[in-house]
């Protein structure tokens, strides 16, 4: 994944009572909770990080890409804007805005950038996977429901809006590069989003496997 410096601003301090809990550590226990509190703060620094393009475009989606074998995370923003600028010179502007909507998050426009806003939960996880903390289910199943937890938490502090903006973007867990296959993500977006965003992503998924076969 391509990766480009972005500007540091410095944290705004807020009072103690409003302070989160703190991530844990290096050398610390590492536990399911730590870790949920460590990943949604790497998602809310990255999202603060593109706040432009979340306040001056139209964000249809934000995952979570995520290695099950390595286990790391990483955050991924995609705008209507974004999506419409990537496909301008294509032969096929329209076409070609299908095939890349739900397709591989390094086409299409996509933000992936400042990956360093997770390098922390990544050095977490890493600790977690070689405790063995996510082999008490099946090790993907159980990476990919922490993902989702804090996607419920996030959705649950209206991070990504309320109501017709909340159903304008949707939420979902996906491998690193984007799913094989537009239709992967979908019980991920089932699983934390309305049901009218689910059908949404749902058409859209199929007319970007149709959109795909034609490019192809």
């Amino acid at each position: 994944m391509a990766k480009k410096k972005a500007a540091k601003k410095p944290a705004a301090k807020k009072p103690a009572a409003a302070q989160k809990p703190a991530a844990a550590k290096a050398g610390s226990q590492v536990t399911h909770e730590s870790l949920r509190t460590t990943l949604r703060a790497a998602a809310e620094r990255f999202l603060a990080a593109n706040r432009k393009a979340l306040k001056d475009e139209t964000p249809y989606a934000f995952l979570f890409e995520i290695g099950t074998q390595s286990v790391h995370a990483h955050g991924a923003l995609a705008t209507e804007e974004g999506l419409a600028r990537s496909v301008a010179e294509e032969d096929d502007p329209k076409l070609a805005a299908k095939a890349f909507r739900w397709g591989s998050t390094e086409d299409g426009g996509w933000i992936q950038q400042p990956d360093s806003a997770f390098a922390e939960a990544n050095a977490q996880l890493a600790r977690a996977r070689d405790a063995g903390l996510f082999q008490e289910l099946d090790e993907d199943e159980a990476f990919e429901g922490l993902c989702l937890d804090v996607l419920r938490e996030l959705d649950a502090a209206d991070t990504f809006g309320t109501g017709a903006a909340r159903k304008k973007i949707a939420l979902g867990v996906c491998g690193i590069g984007g799913p094989e296959v537009p239709g992967d993500l979908l019980l991920s977006v089932k699983a934390v989003n309305p049901p009218e965003v689910w059908k949404r992503v749902k058409r859209e998924a199929d007319e970007c496997e149709d959109a795909q076969g034609e490019l192809d």
